[in-house]
């Protein structure tokens, strides 16, 4: 065989899945005090097992060396690395190659690979200047639009992708990248002629992807009944391949629904038969029972997953959050500690480390374990800044911790909750105007973050600034209409101005929304309190109490609401039972001396006005009472 016809024919590295950049990051919020607080993040990572509304089917092109021989002894080495899947050797090959020429071939090649080694940027550099000297060549077109894309310029790789379909309308291959582009750019109509058309030529496997993405396509533009029809021709021309199956319900899972969810799992338990060593179906079941809120079918899964492939990470992280969701912070340790035997050098194994250290209130090396993933990261890791700013806010670190949520901010702008957080520990530190400043921040980054309304209408509420109150916690139900805290600070806002028809509704509509909710009863109660309407707020209290009979503030209002309504031997219990619980309260052991004098026991009510001065000798209404008392003797 001719040098020629061997080069041409050699093998290509074969990509299966390559991993979508800039994945989107998980968060966890943890209440502490007062859930406004967020506590705790998760930078999402591996997405090999769960990806995006992309698919990763858009590989690049194999390299076609057309008649071109290998220009040297060190291009001919280049590809020989490549041949034996040693990209990172081809490339160092082929850089020394170019030093001090220009070769659209040795471009072309070198785009091809840096793309495999995912470096898009400077794979899109390289192939750009091949398509500039050979811009009839759809198959370096095609490369510079995945680079391109993936380096998110979407306009510059829908033009790459254009020219590589004008020049070659039967390229299937182009055809197939374009219309993965135009789903990312939501132009669904657009994006299923080109997959229709990539669908109709090459081998079955190859049909077969084209077809799952074609399928995506008609689910994302809400035709699940198309959608279903394209993934059974997809089964169709590859019965026995697990990874159409899986790719199949990796785009029932985007969908988001129940059903599709269903129809998912489904999927997947067919993959799972179909190749029954292969581990990644039980992880997407995993992440099925995980969405359907099922963490124990979640959890075993996961597990399966890990017997299967010890060394399936994205399997073990997903352990590790269940662990710290269930409080189970031995289990969550022991696969931390795995994770960072097997590959300590990933930055997300070393954040959740932190993680779990943080919540097993080992602060030192929570902050270590952080710091670790910020170096491995080079630097660049906002979510372990994130964490670290809540650790140092925790130990009354201050200044570290504004310095930290900074960093986070700097290092990635439209982080709202390091916005929100920034606030609520400028809200710590007493500097409201600063505090207030951030929360606008983090509104101007995303007005439809509600915790930023709700945190600016409580700083507002604190200040007595009812209006702007009211406007912020408006706002953060508009957004979130069951923000049931801001609900309830909505009606305070009401009644503190004086708006108690106002207040009354806001918690009648909250009541009827969730009739079980305690609180927003006994706001309820409190309102008509104030509007005089004692019967109405008896009532309240009532319901407030029958949801939770130690609601103590309900049992105490009961109290005062019969003692308006003249009911004095029952506002008498209810004053006895809340002093059995708090003795302390000096409000209602004054009101149950009256109401004893009211009953004509003058002992009685002497009794209680000084358990009052014994604690508190100046008390004037004590003193008051007790001379009313004995005067009655």
């Amino acid at each position: 065989m001719s040098g020629y016809a061997a080069s041409r024919l050699w093998p290509v590295l074969l990509v299966l899945v390559v991993l979508l950049a800039g994945a989107a990051s998980l968060e966890t919020y943890v209440a502490q005090r007062d859930p406004r607080v967020i506590a705790m993040t998760i930078r999402a990572e591996d997405t090999a097992a769960f990806d995006s509304d992309e698919d990763s089917d858009d590989s690049p092109s194999e390299v076609l060396f057309e008649k071109n021989a290998p220009l040297s002894e060190r291009h001919a080495e280049a590809r020989e690395a490549g041949r034996r899947g040693e990209p990172r050797k081809a490339i160092e090959l082929l850089r020394a190659e170019l030093a001090g020429q220009d070769s659209p071939q040795i471009s072309a090649e070198l785009g091809y690979w840096l793309l495999l080694a995912k470096e898009p940027k400077a794979a899109a550099d390289e192939l750009a200047r091949s398509a500039a000297a050979t811009p009839d060549n759809p198959h370096t077109q095609l490369n510079l639009g995945v680079a391109l894309r993936r380096a998110d310029d979407l306009q510059g790789a829908r033009t790459a992708l254009e020219r590589a379909v004008a020049l070659k309308p039967g390229f299937g291959a182009a055809r197939l990248a374009l219309g993965i582009l135009l789903l990312r750019m939501n132009d669904s109509k657009l994006a299923i002629e080109h997959l229709e058309a990539a669908s109709a030529t090459g081998g079955n496997d190859s049909r077969a992807r084209a077809l799952v993405i074609l399928g995506r396509a008609h689910l994302k533009a809400g035709d699940a009944e198309a959608a279903t029809a394209v993934f059974n021709r997809a089964v169709e021309w590859a019965p026995a391949l697990a990874e159409i199956r899986i790719a199949i319900a990796r785009a029932y899972l985007s969908a988001g629904g129940r059903a599709e969810r269903v129809l998912a799992m489904r999927e997947l338990e067919q993959a799972a038969e179909i190749a029954p060593d292969l581990a990644q179906p039980h992880s997407l079941l995993a992440r099925a029972h995980a969405l359907a809120g099922d963490k124990a079918s979640a959890k075993r899964e996961y597990e399966v997953t890990l017997a299967l492939d010890p060394a399936y990470s994205y399997a073990r992280r997903h352990l590790i959050r269940l662990a710290l969701s269930e409080q189970d912070l031995p289990r969550a340790r022991m696969h931390a500690d795995l994770l960072l035997q097997s590959e300590g050098e990933v930055p997300e194994h070393q954040f959740l480390a932190g993680l779990v250290a943080a919540q097993s209130e080992r602060i030192d090396d929570a902050r270590g374990s952080y710091q670790r993933a910020l170096e491995k990261a080079n630097g660049h890791y906002p979510e372990a800044l994130f964490n670290l700013g809540i650790l140092e806010k925790e130990q009354k670190n201050y200044p570290e911790a504004i310095a930290h949520y900074q960093k986070a901010l700097a290092q990635k702008p439209g982080y709202v909750a390091a916005a929100n957080n920034l606030g609520l520990l400028y809200v710590a530190m007493g500097d409201l105007n600063q505090a207030e400043l951030a929360y606008r921040d983090a509104i101007r980054i995303d007005g439809k973050y509600a915790p930023a309304w709700f945190n600016l209408g409580s700083l507002k509420l604190d200040q007595k600034n009812w209006s702007d109150a009211i406007l912020a916690f408006e706002q953060a139900l508009q957004v979130d209409p069951g923000y049931r805290r801001a609900a309830i600070n909505l009606g305070i806002a009401f009644r503190q101005s004086n708006r108690l028809e106002d207040a009354i509704a806001t918690y009648r509509r909250l009541t009827e929304r969730d009739p079980r909710y305690v609180r927003a009863w006994y706001n309820l109660g409190v309102a008509l309190g104030f509007a005089g309407r004692y019967a109405e707020a008896k009532n309240a209290y009532d319901q407030a109490l029958s949801l939770d009979d130690e609601h103590w503030p309900s049992l105490k209002n009961l109290a005062f609401a019969q003692q308006r309504l003249g009911q004095p031997a029952q506002a008498r219990a209810a004053c006895e039972a809340f002093l059995d619980h708090s003795p302390s309260d000096v409000d209602v052991r004054l009101a149950l001396a009256g109401l004893l004098a009211m009953q004509g026991d003058s002992q009685g009510c002497s009794r209680q006005a000084e358990l009052v001065l014994s604690g508190a000798p100046d008390n004037p209404d004590a003193r008051r009472q007790l001379t009313q008392c004995q005067a009655a003797r």
